[in-house]
């Protein structure tokens, strides 16, 4: 029921979106922003895109050599799981399409689930680390030209900080005393064959989180985390402003620390419980109304949110379909050897 109820919820978010931009906004507006697409930014966010790519798939490979992973994929291998998951993350509420990482790690590449649940949660975690110094970043440029301060934004960024840090740093730990009192009380779970298996587990897990938290990998992951995220808000910008030009022409200028804020929020927007179908609702809210304020229309910076974020799907999902489909090919092909 609850499911059914957050769907729903989900596709009234989505259809008021579509409602809004179908009675707010006009064709020629539509055209434009069709027919008049620079190709060479677009190539030139895709190479970002790719770039940032590569990098997550280089951070997944660090972050799984440090767990002694006793099955290691091949770079090409981790590349393709690491499309799909780009494809998928916003496909579920609260991004919960990452975890098509550990899924396709674990049944199509035969990875132990314990490396590829603790590469998965440092991964995540580095992930909102690295968020905070770029809104703070943000905050600082936005207050030094807007002669604005904004203390809840350097309350939201602090605490950011500290609750990844705190649970990178308490992870490893914590699951140490689980896998501890798990091995203490399995003895009595011996007409339980299930609970041995999952004891078992718990402690390959904690031996994997505790592993990567030793190896001295912490300012190498917190650097490509940085760089994941800075090439990520860059492309962004780069085809925000591509379609910007195209609704209005060469020469619009948009603040790039202003939009950072925007990009930032819609991005913790989408990753709400209820946030619209594929994310598409309360990114463009978000997005929209932090546009709005560099003067553009409400309903036409709707509309530039809306466009940005399906040319971004476009690409997530031509890459993550072709590399799902042909992980897929080679699992089947595999199976009738």
């Amino acid at each position: 029921m609850k499911k059914i109820l957050l769907l729903a919820l989900s596709l009234s978010v989505t259809g008021l979106l579509v409602y809004y931009l179908l009675t707010r906004s006009h064709w020629s507006d539509w055209q434009r922003i069709i027919f008049q697409l620079n190709p060479l930014y677009l190539l030139g966010y895709l190479m970002l895109y790719l770039g940032g790519l590569l990098l997550r798939t280089f951070r997944y490979q660090l972050l799984l050599k440090s767990a002694h992973s006793s099955v290691l994929p091949t770079f090409s291998n981790l590349l393709l799981v690491t499309g799909v998951r780009n494809m998928l993350v916003d496909f579920l509420p609260a991004r919960t399409g990452s975890l098509s990482y550990i899924v396709l790690l674990n049944r199509a590449f035969k990875v132990d689930l314990s490396p590829c649940l603790s590469s998965f949660a440092y991964a995540f975690l580095f992930d909102l680390m690295a968020m905070a110094p770029l809104l703070g970043l943000a905050i600082l440029v936005e207050s030094q030209l807007s002669h604005k301060s904004y203390p809840w934004l350097w309350v939201i960024a602090l605490l950011i900080m500290l609750v990844a840090l705190i649970l990178i740093l308490s992870l490893g730990p914590l699951i140490k005393l689980l896998a501890k009192w798990s091995g203490q009380t399995s003895g009595h779970w011996g007409k339980h064959p299930w609970l041995e298996k999952m004891d078992q587990q718990i402690q390959n897990i904690g031996y994997s989180f505790l592993t990567i938290r030793e190896k001295g990998i912490f300012w190498p992951t917190v650097g490509l985390s940085l760089m994941i995220r800075g090439l990520k808000y860059l492309s962004l910008y780069l085809l925000l402003w591509t379609v910007l030009q195209a609704l209005y022409g060469a020469g619009y200028y948009l603040p790039f620390w202003m939009v950072l804020l925007g990009l930032i929020g819609s991005e913790a927007a989408a990753g709400l419980p209820v946030s619209g179908i594929a994310g598409f609702g309360f990114y463009e809210g978000v997005l929209g109304s932090i546009l709005s304020t560099q003067g553009i229309p409400s309903s036409q910076a709707v509309l530039v949110s809306f466009a940005m974020h399906l040319l971004t799907q476009v690409v997530d999902y031509s890459l993550g379909s072709g590399a799902l489909l042909y992980i897929v090919f080679r699992v089947l092909k595999k199976k009738s050897q």
